[in-house]
């Protein structure tokens, strides 16, 4: 999942996004943390079919932040049918199904590139793509 949209964070590129996405988006977040941290506790933990994900608490980590303080308007998104991340091991989540697409604002308006790249930057084949699909 994150090969295939973590590097578009602007909205370069038109999206889709299915419900059991979530649960991977979790589950890559949860991983990632667990690897990149310097505590060498966390890397020893691994997810097993049919068992809750360990607790990770990582020492001044920005999600612990969010998950402490229950006032923070980010803190209820967060837990959310989140089975990675909370005060508690979730067993369970239930996902409802549902799926969304959005075109990004180049695919509906490849005409606007030159005057968009004068303020961000964009990947070559990014550019690439859109100058082709002007032409068409």
């Amino acid at each position: 999942m994150l090969d295939e949209c973590g590097r578009y964070r602007c909205f370069e590129v038109s999206s889709v996004g299915f419900g059991a996405q979530l649960v991977t988006l979790d589950r890559a977040v949860w991983e990632l943390r667990r690897y990149c941290t310097v505590d060498e506790e966390p890397r020893r933990l691994r997810l097993r079919q049919g068992c809750a994900a360990p607790r990770v608490r990582l020492a001044n980590g920005s999600l612990e932040k969010i998950i402490d303080d229950s006032k923070n308007p980010a803190r209820a998104p967060l837990l959310w049918q989140n089975g990675f991340f909370g005060n508690r091991a979730r067993k369970k989540i239930r996902l409802r199904k549902w799926f969304q697409a959005h075109n990004a604002p180049l695919y509906l308006n490849p005409q606007i590139l030159d005057e968009v790249l004068k303020y961000v930057f964009l990947p070559k084949e990014i550019r690439i793509g859109y100058r082709s699909h002007t032409k068409q």
